[in-house]
């Protein structure tokens, strides 16, 4: 029986070797079709896992690739990232088994809504993408990242944090592409709106599907079937809406409810505004 180390060995080799064909063959591989984002906690890896559940989608080798949100991967070039995407004719088989001309890909990365520079980034390289946004009611989505990132999720602790926060962001909400930053931040990236305004000076408003992630969770075949109408896909039944990296119960406490909820009023609003009222919680 092969060590743990000749077992891990092996796998990064093969993983280098497959690297290394992807690379190669880069040139006759597509780019996406679809970009999920959104902030962490509102399920993008569920919808993207139910995207690739879809018999006209072939997955990427990765799921976050992170090329628009980190410029050094940006500066690789549309070759680097056209190099995880599927080759054009396992595209086109795929898409003929199914009645169609080819099948799409595509890819989710949660940190491009938050990080600076995303949007101008994929724009450069694939104009006509279509783009899903997920995003979860922003005081339960920092609660939740909280917890995410200790194992003791004291109330006080966490009031502390955001206080503390709310007070930077006093000064003035400023865009960023720093990552820790971004996940140290437990408001900033409920800020939707002031995160989305890049995103709709880059793309045509239809290119974007802003979706609920309490609709995602309550309701998944109804918004799955939106979400497949906004890809150009056919609504699809799926066999299993399994929610990826659950959380637990939320136990948010009333004090930070009410703390949480008078801080995002103006955000929630402006929001609400920008998406023409379609994204809100009451």
């Amino acid at each position: 029986m092969a060590s743990a180390q000749e077992t891990a060995a092996r796998m990064s080799g093969e993983s280098r070797g497959v690297r290394a064909w992807q690379q190669a063959t880069a040139r006759w591989r597509a780019l996406p079709d679809f970009v999920i984002f959104g902030a962490a906690k509102c399920g993008t890896t569920s919808m993207y896992d139910y995207l690739a559940a879809h018999p006209r989608v072939v997955p990427c080798r990765a799921k976050e690739l992170h090329f628009a949100d980190r410029a050094h991967n940006a500066e690789r070039g549309t070759r680097w990232y056209r190099s995880w995407f599927p080759l054009r004719r396992t595209l086109a088989q795929a898409g003929r088994a199914d009645g169609a001309e080819r099948a799409r890909c595509g890819e989710a990365t949660p940190n491009y809504l938050a990080a600076s520079g995303s949007a101008a980034r994929l724009r450069a390289v694939v104009p006509d993408v279509r783009l899903v946004a997920l995003l979860r009611e922003p005081g339960e989505r920092a609660w939740s990242h909280f917890r995410m990132r200790t194992d003791d999720p004291d109330p006080d602790r966490f009031m502390s944090e955001v206080v503390a926060e709310a007070a930077e962001l006093a000064r003035g909400w400023v865009p960023t592409d720093d990552r820790e930053v971004i996940q140290r931040g437990l408001l900033r990236q409920g800020h939707y709106a002031q995160e989305l305004e890049e995103w709709y000076s880059c793309f045509d408003e239809r290119q974007i599907l802003l979706v609920r992630s309490e609709d995602l969770f309550a309701e998944p075949t109804t918004t799955y079937e939106a979400v497949c109408r906004h890809l150009g896909l056919p609504p699809v039944e799926l066999p299993d809406f399994r929610v990826a990296n659950a959380g637990r119960p939320s136990g948010l406490p009333a004090e930070a409810r009410g703390w949480l909820d008078d801080h995002f009023a103006t955000p929630n609003a402006r929001l609400a505004e920008l998406s023409g009222g379609a994204i809100a919680w009451s």
